[in-house]
């Protein structure tokens, strides 16, 4: 089934500063991340708020000693200080840089202060992209029907496509498959077990606290750029990210997946003779960085048996 909701982020926030310019570019940064606003208000309106203790984060602009304890004792994320740098953006592409910095402030507060996960302990959790293109769709889909029902990775879907055709291939891929599908439309955490379908008319970030939308172009002619995606994801992830290689055209993708292998991340592709188009997995095969080819069906075997031994403690299985 696709989930349309938009993010699925378990935070709330509260925004506390004189400046109501800086109130309302604050709650317009969480309107566009999907994530709920509580409180918004002046310090002296403070005394006045009826929802402090539902609010996870406070992005706050005052030195009230007494607003500042009250935040204190709810053992809440604090964000202290100023926050005109972040207002200050005036494009997309500063704006998007600036909500980025927000976020990961975000993050590390959570962390340094040791509250409860907004991720579920799924710090560490594998992140797979599956990369697709011509032909893709199709090889997805049979991928996709042979996963079990609970798979301990997250997934990015990121196939080459037109944004009009976006939501109807989610449909008809997510028919069968046991996973649920979602598409990033806000801040969303990526939990195990679920398949995030990666936009067409947005690029994508990733920080602390998950992956969300920027609202600015993907680089490169391809929509989504798989080369793009996997440069920002392998910066966020590291070894945790791997990849598979389906049905496609080009070779988009295939420099970033060398860099991915030679630091220790699975690189699979689908095998050429099943392929609608090879062009795409061929151009990672030749490079000599692949761990796996198989068709679809077989791929998915070997994913689900790969968290079968680690689950179990047992040696990864090697092909």
């Amino acid at each position: 089934m696709v989930q349309h909701k938009k993010g699925t982020v378990a935070l709330s926030l509260g925004v506390v500063s004189d400046v109501a310019l800086h109130r309302r570019q604050l709650n317009g940064f969480a309107q566009r991340l999907g994530i709920e606003v509580v409180v918004s208000c002046a310090p002296a309106q403070w005394a006045q708020q009826t929802c402090i203790d539902c609010v996870d984060c406070w992005l706050v602009e005052t030195d009230d000693e007494r607003i500042l304890g009250c935040i204190e004792e709810q053992d809440g994320l604090l964000i202290l200080g100023e926050l005109a740098s972040f207002t200050e953006a005036k494009t997309p592409q500063s704006q998007a840089r600036a909500d980025k910095r927000l976020l990961v402030s975000i993050a590390q507060a959570r962390e340094a202060r040791h509250v409860a996960r907004l991720l579920d302990d799924e710090d560490e959790t594998e992140v797979w992209v599956l990369a697709a293109s011509l032909g893709g769709p199709e090889a997805l889909k049979k991928f996709l029907d042979a996963l079990p029902e609970q798979l301990a990775c997250s997934l990015l879907y990121a196939q080459h496509l037109d944004k009009a055709g976006s939501n109807a291939l989610m449909s008809v891929i997510a028919r069968d498959a046991k996973l649920g599908i979602q598409m990033v439309d806000g801040l969303t955490p990526l939990r195990r077990g679920q398949i995030y379908a990666i936009p067409v008319e947005t690029k994508v970030e990733f920080c602390g606290l998950g992956i969300f939308p920027t609202g600015l172009d993907w680089n490169g002619r391809y929509q989504p750029s798989i080369s793009h995606l996997l440069d920002l994801a392998f910066r966020e992830y590291g070894a945790r990210l791997n990849v598979i290689f389906f049905s496609g055209m080009g070779e988009d993708g295939s420099r970033q997946a060398q860099r991915m292998a030679e630091n220790g991340c699975q690189v699979w592709a689908q095998s050429p003779d099943c392929c609608v188009s090879d062009a795409m997995p061929v151009a990672v095969i030749e490079r000599n960085i692949c761990q796996l080819v198989a068709t679809p069906e077989n791929l998915a075997q070997a994913l689900t048996q790969r968290f079968q031994q680690i689950e179990k403690g047992l040696p990864e299985i090697t092909n």
